[in-house]
């Protein structure tokens, strides 16, 4: 069930790359940050830390860019997330967390020393309340990956709340992955799934 479709490795390393720039005020682009925050990130890797010291990071630098609420809220869908209890959708939140921490940390050590580059947004992007970004991740062979992230202006920073390699986005994937499972049991049953799921990868 938690599969996803396409090449989540190469979404992470983009998102690894690009977390501080979506702090940003509003109207500034975050293009000029780049090169700071990809040269911070190679010095992370290079300096080879533990799992745990990766899952630490992720949890201060990476998720706090990604409103996983909204995120949520998409990937279960309106009809599900309206009928679930706020104790449901805490819970699910927190496995949803979960997922994607394990998630990130596994693919950050992966890492191969990919090269990344951004185009640059057109003019008056940042003024709008949402805006795509597209990116691209070339491998040490020149192969040449796009990845597209969608970001919207909230209380004055960008927050990240789907991205995607080709024509398929995160939510999307996972929207795939959990729709079977709420049909037949509800966010009780998804819930139940995800918890079991996250429990047997932190014993793996």
């Amino acid at each position: 069930m938690m599969r996803s479709s396409f090449n989540l490795k190469y979404v992470i390393i983009t998102l690894l790359f690009c977390w501080n720039l979506i702090s940003l005020a509003a109207t500034q682009s975050p293009l000029p940050l780049l090169k700071e925050t990809v040269a911070h990130f190679i010095a992370v890797l290079d300096r080879n830390p533990t799992e745990s010291g990766i899952k630490q990071h992720v949890v201060e630098k990476l998720l706090p860019i990604i409103d996983r609420n909204y995120m949520a809220r998409l990937i279960v869908g309106r009809q599900y997330w309206r009928s679930a209890s706020v104790a449901q959708r805490r819970v699910f939140m927190q496995e949803l967390t979960e997922l994607l921490l394990d998630t990130y940390t596994t693919v950050w050590l992966t890492y191969n020393d990919e090269h990344i580059e951004f185009a640059a947004l057109r003019p008056g992007d940042t003024s709008h309340t949402r805006v795509k970004v597209k990116s691209w991740i070339i491998s040490g062979d020149g192969e040449r990956i796009a990845v597209n992230y969608r970001m919207y202006r909230v209380l004055g920073e960008w927050k990240i709340y789907d991205l995607d390699v080709g024509a398929v986005s995160l939510v999307e994937s996972y929207r795939a992955q959990f729709a079977p499972v709420l049909r037949e049991g509800g966010m009780r049953y998804l819930i139940e799934r995800l918890k079991s799921h996250n429990d047997h990868s932190a014993v793996s």
